[in-house]
């Protein structure tokens, strides 16, 4: 038979007016499941508005932060080059205390100064007259290199003949301009340069003739060439330049298009003038 309840009695499984219903969640107590739920437990991930947002900042971190590596980068390569040219000098250097102190002829009549270098064992390998911001038709080509086989297009009669540096020929490693009296070939000697550390030796060059094969062995004293010229190709247009004394400077050239407008390589054709450092 039915049971009768009273007002002031509830029946089983009957829920108090104006109350909730609670129930215990191990992990985080009570949980009062009568009230709605205004925050929603995100399920993970990130939505569509804060990956753009993301992608965003860092695009703008990496437009902040790129010409910056790219300057350390050039910065490293132009180091590189100078490590390498310093390695050159001591071979410049073994040589004329080998040879009654003659710097390294341009070209004996025979070989030119990078295969006279390569034959006397002054350098370890052709590679050294490479340069890391020279891009050419000649890189990974050197060890190719041999008396036989003096160029791999088979047209050039001279191995190493297009190295990444130009020598200082008309005055240090020969006497080509006029007021030498010595023959054109004839290399100076290292009592012969009044100014040693401020009279250029060799310095980073470009071929600009047609194809661009790299550098040149011989490096004019001014401008209007084709083949051996100054190449401002480190970073904020600077080049290296070695000194007949051993030292290296990175040298800014402004004037790209033609570096010999600025100072130190001007003038290099005007005999006993101030302003030539090509000069012995």
């Amino acid at each position: 038979m039915r049971r009768a309840y009273s007002k002031t009695e509830r029946m089983p499984n009957e829920e108090p007016q104006g109350e909730s219903r609670v129930r215990e969640n191990r992990t985080h107590g009570l949980v009062d499941e009568g009230k709605p739920t205004t925050r929603r437990r995100r399920m993970g991930g990130f939505s569509l508005i804060e990956l753009l947002v993301v992608i965003a900042i860092i695009a703008i971190l990496a437009s902040l932060l790129l010409p910056s590596l790219k300057k350390a980068f050039d910065m490293a390569k132009r180091t590189s080059c100078q490590n390498t040219l310093k390695q050159m000098t001591f071979s410049f250097t073994s040589y004329s205390d080998d040879s009654n102190d003659y710097f390294v002829p341009y070209y004996d009549g025979t070989y030119i100064w990078t295969h006279i270098l390569v034959l006397g064992n002054y350098v370890p390998t052709g590679k050294m007259f490479m340069c890391p911001s020279l891009e050419s038709y000649q890189n990974g080509s050197w060890e190719k290199i041999t008396p036989a086989n003096p160029w791999p297009d088979g047209n050039h009669a001279f191995p190493y003949k297009h190295p990444a540096y130009g020598y200082n020929f008309l005055h240090i490693g020969g006497s080509q301009r006029w007021w030498y009296p010595e023959s054109d070939y004839t290399p100076a000697k290292r009592g012969q340069v009044h100014k040693p550390s401020d009279t250029i030796l060799m310095a980073d060059d470009v071929y600009t003739a047609d194809p661009p094969w790299g550098g040149w062995y011989e490096l004019y004293d001014a401008s209007g060439g084709t083949t051996g010229v100054l190449h401002p190709r480190h970073a904020s247009l600077s080049l290296n330049v070695v000194w007949t004394d051993g030292h290296i400077t990175a040298v800014t050239a402004p004037n790209a298009l033609d570096p010999y407008v600025c100072s130190p390589f001007r003038n290099g054709s005007v005999q006993n003038d101030p302003d030539n450092h090509w000069q012995r």
